[in-house]
């Protein structure tokens, strides 16, 4: 197979990105030729990203600070493979319609869920070895918190009828947090985001305070946590009010 230039590649796996995904996504067709070059399969980059991101954290246990850039480069790294195994998948099929597979979205979901909240835990027992025990459990709740905000999101599956389903969905989509697209809603998952290489997690770690960060993202958690329940909550009632 002959290998396809970063334009052809460009072209031939274009996805709508938005924010600093749409940067990331530039890098990600560097990822895609090499897997090209060396024969390597959509679904087998999506477990070298899962598996890879998820034994980066452990690198936090050294507890010494070039230990912890180092984690949090690789582990925010990993997100750039994350990109591309969509594109590449879409750079083989292109102008070949078929059905999506399923179980890479699967393996994705679950590495992102597990992979993030794995983060956490072994940053706080890190972080305890320089600033005490109490930040073993800080990590704990962060971890936890994150859980509870993709474990309480409303859920399609729960309900029977086709019809409540798809309004459900649509609940899902308008409590997202960037729902809407505007820029500033955009710029702050961005700055956010535990997966962005550059965000405040990596800044926290890079200026040497991870307690302070291991703080700042269970109090995210715990503040999204109820703008959720809250903003769910009240589009399924005013969803109820219509139906009577």
């Amino acid at each position: 197979m002959k290998v396809p230039t970063i334009k052809e590649i460009r072209e031939r796996s274009a996805a709508k990105r938005y924010g600093y995904e749409y940067v990331l996504d530039s890098l990600a067709n560097y990822v895609v030729k090499a897997a090209i070059v060396l024969r390597i399969r959509p679904t087998e980059l999506t477990m070298v990203w899962v598996i890879a991101q998820f034994f980066t954290p452990f690198l936090f246990l050294f507890g010494d600070y070039f230990s912890f850039v180092l984690g949090i480069v690789l582990f925010q790294a990993m997100f750039i493979v994350d990109l591309s195994d969509g594109k590449l998948y879409r750079f083989i099929v292109a102008k070949k319609p078929r059905l999506k597979p399923l179980f890479p979205k699967y393996i994705d979901r679950l590495g992102h869920f597990i992979n993030n909240s794995f983060l956490f835990v072994l940053l706080g027992i890190g972080t305890s070895f320089r600033f005490g025990e109490m930040y073993v459990v800080i990590g704990i709740i962060a971890a936890f918190l994150y859980l509870l905000n993709k474990a309480t999101s409303v859920n399609p599956a729960w309900y029977k009828s086709a019809e409540e389903r798809e309004t459900v969905a649509a609940v899902m989509v308008k409590t997202a947090p960037r729902s809407g697209a505007s820029a500033m809603k955009q710029f702050m998952f961005d700055v956010v985001r535990i997966e962005h290489l550059g965000n405040i997690l990596f800044f926290g770690i890079l200026l040497d305070i991870p307690h302070y960060t291991l703080w700042f993202y269970a109090f995210l958690h715990a503040i999204e946590f109820v703008r959720k329940l809250y903003a769910q909550g009240k589009l399924l009632l005013q969803e109820d009010a219509v139906r009577k």
